[in-house]
């Protein structure tokens, strides 16, 4: 079912560059290449556990998007760059969608219960694959996030669907976070 914070659903828009991605206890020298990703995902609860849904998933890595799509997620590959400014960072995807944003505070852990703790703190992806609603749960440290200022610059074919986008956007920017995927579950049965 659809979590919601004071009565409302939220969606978000998810960018980000992994590096040093790798199986655990394998040498960093087998560590795969840095790619990029954007998702657009919403968030869920199954039961107790909350997690995310996500309702589109984008990458510049060919592999990662045909690995994704195996494990039944809705990938696809898509140009992305990303350019250090002097005082932020502008992100790229193809001519669809480039963004801007700026760090305005210093980094702080977001409080129990705050809207902030709600987009960030969640431990499981959930998803159907056939019949099986799939668990795939994820491990993190809590966040350490920065409030931002977003200048959208496009918005076209990419966002067509999320009109809301039109009012300024919440926006956070975290330097760094360390995650670890684990092993999915078939959790459930899924009927119509």
């Amino acid at each position: 079912m659809i979590d919601k914070f004071n009565e409302t659903a939220w969606i978000s828009i998810v960018l980000f560059t992994a590096d040093q991605s790798n199986f655990r206890y394998a040498p960093s020298l087998f560590a795969y290449p840095t790619f990029k990703q954007l998702n657009v995902r919403t968030y869920v609860r199954f039961g107790d556990e909350r997690g995310v849904y996500f309702c589109s998933l984008y990458t510049n890595d060919w592999l990662v998007a045909k690995g994704g799509r195996t494990f039944g997620l809705p990938f696809s590959q898509i140009q992305m760059s990303q350019l250090e400014m002097e005082k932020g960072l502008r992100f790229s995807i193809a001519n669809d969608f480039c963004v801007n944003y700026f760090p305005k505070n210093k980094p702080y852990t977001p409080s129990k219960d705050s809207l902030e703790q709600f987009l960030t703190e969640r431990y499981c992806i959930w998803f159907v694959r056939g019949k099986h609603i799939i668990k795939f749960p994820i491990h993190h440290e809590n966040w350490t996030l920065q409030n931002v200022t977003v200048n959208l610059d496009k918005r076209e074919s990419l966002l067509q669907a999320f009109p809301l986008l039109e009012t300024q956007p919440i926006a956070h920017y975290a330097k760094e976070m360390m995650s670890y995927a684990h092993l999915y579950e078939k959790f459930a049965i899924y009927k119509n």
